[in-house]
C-alpha cells in the first residue's frame, strides 16, 4: 500500500505539470489521483469527470498490449492473421471475437450486424450497490443486476457466497475476497461461469455472453435491443493504474491486464444528444459519464464486456 501511495502522489505531480504546459484545470485528476482506494464511499452526486487524454497517458508497454489484443481477437474470429489492432473493432462481423458458438451468440451477432435505431436509450435495470457488505464485489454486484432484470429475485450476498466462482486466477475467478477492502477482481471469463453456476443452482434458462472486443457502438445496439452490458472501466474514469509492472494473464489468446484501479458497471443507456452514457455504478449510482471519456478507457484497457440473455431470447 506504500508503495502504491507513493505511486499516486507522483502521479499527481506529473498530472500538474501537464496541466500547466495545456494550461488547462487537472484539479479533478490530481484529487483523484492522490485519494487511497480503498477510502472510497457511495458519492451518487459525481456525475461528469474531466482531465487529460487517456490514451496520452498510458505507457508503451501498455500500448503495445492492447493492439496485441486486438489482433488476437480479430485472429479468433476470422481464423486469418491480422496485422492492424482496430480491423475487427470497425468491422461489426468481427466486433464480438470470443463467443463461443450458440443460440445466444446467435442472437447477439444477428443485434450487432444492423445498425442503431435511436440517437438515445435507457433501459430500467434494477439497482444494487456494492455497500457495505461486497465493498470490492463490483462486478458480481453487477452481475446480480443484469440477473435481476430478466426476472430473477436474487440478492448480491446469494451470488457472492453461492454462484461466483473463486481461485487464484482474476481472468477466470475471483482473486481474493468481495467482502473485505482488500478483494481483487474477476474479467468476463469468470463471469460466464459464474452465471453458469446461478443457472445450474436455479435450473434458469440464462446465459451469458462475453462480448469482448465489441465496440461500444456495437454494445448501444444490445442495449435498444433490451440487454444492459456489464463494462470493465476505470473508478472515476482515471486511466489504469498498475501495479510496480505491468501484468497481465494470457487466456485463449486474450492479455488480461491487471489495475488497481479496476471498476465495472452496468451500462443501461446512452444519449448520443447530450454526449453521455447511462450507468449503475455499484458504487456511484445512477449516474452519467462523459461519452467520449467513457469510450476511450473502454477501448484503452481492452473493451471487456458481457451481457446476460434467456437461452431461447
Amino acid at each position: 500500500m506504500n508503495f502504491i501511495k507513493i505511486r499516486k502522489i507522483m502521479l499527481a505531480a506529473v498530472l500538474c505539470i501537464s496541466a500547466v504546459l495545456c494550461g488547462c484545470s487537472e484539479t479533478a485528476g490530481e484529487a483523484a489521483a492522490t485519494k487511497d482506494i480503498t477510502d472510497i464511499k457511495l458519492q451518487t452526486s459525481e456525475i461528469q469527470t474531466s482531465g487529460a487524454s487517456v490514451s496520452e497517458q498510458l505507457s508503451e508497454n501498455y500500448e503495445s498490449q492492447i493492439s496485441d489484443n486486438n489482433n488476437s481477437a480479430a485472429d479468433e474470429q476470422s481464423g486469418k492473421s491480422n496485422n492492424t489492432s482496430e480491423a475487427g473493432a470497425e468491422n461489426n462481423n468481427d466486433s464480438i471475437s470470443v463467443m463461443a458458438e450458440n443460440s445466444s451468440d446467435t442472437i447477439v451477432q444477428n443485434i450487432v450486424k444492423n445498425k442503431l435505431k435511436r440517437k438515445k436509450f435507457n433501459l430500467n435495470v434494477p439497482y444494487i450497490s456494492q455497500y457495505p457488505e461486497l465493498p470490492t464485489g463490483c462486478e458480481v454486484v453487477s452481475l446480480t443486476m443484469l440477473i435481476n432484470r430478466l426476472g430473477y429475485s436474487v440478492d448480491k450476498e446469494y451470488m457472492a457466497d453461492e454462484c461466483l466462482v473463486y481461485g487464484d486466477s482474476y481472468v477466470t475467478s475471483y482473486s481474493g475476497d468481495p467482502y473485505t477492502e482488500n478483494g481483487s477482481g474477476i474479467y468476463p471469463p469468470g463471469i460466464v461461469r459464474t452465471v453458469q453456476e446461478f443457472a445450474k443452482k436455479r435450473s434458469a434458462d440464462v446465459d451469458a455472453v462475453d462480448l469482448t472486443g465489441t465496440s461500444l457502438e456495437d454494445l448501444y445496439k444490445l442495449i435498444e435491443n433490451g440487454y444492459p452490458v456489464m463494462i470493465w472501466t476505470t473508478l472515476r474514469m482515471e486511466y489504469p493504474n498498475y501495479d510496480d509492472d505491468f501484468y497481465f494473464e494470457e487466456y485463449n489468446g486474450i492479455k488480461y491486464p491487471w489495475y488497481i484501479n479496476e471498476h465495472c458497471v452496468v451500462m443501461t443507456g446512452y444519449d448520443k444528444e447530450n454526449g453521455t452514457v447511462i450507468l449503475n455504478d455499484p458504487l456511484y449510482g445512477q449516474i452519467t459519464r462523459d461519452i467520449d471519456i467513457f469510450e476511450e478507457v473502454y477501448d484503452d484497457i481492452g473493451r471487456f464486456s458481457l451481457t446476460v440473455i434467456r437461452k431461447n431470447g
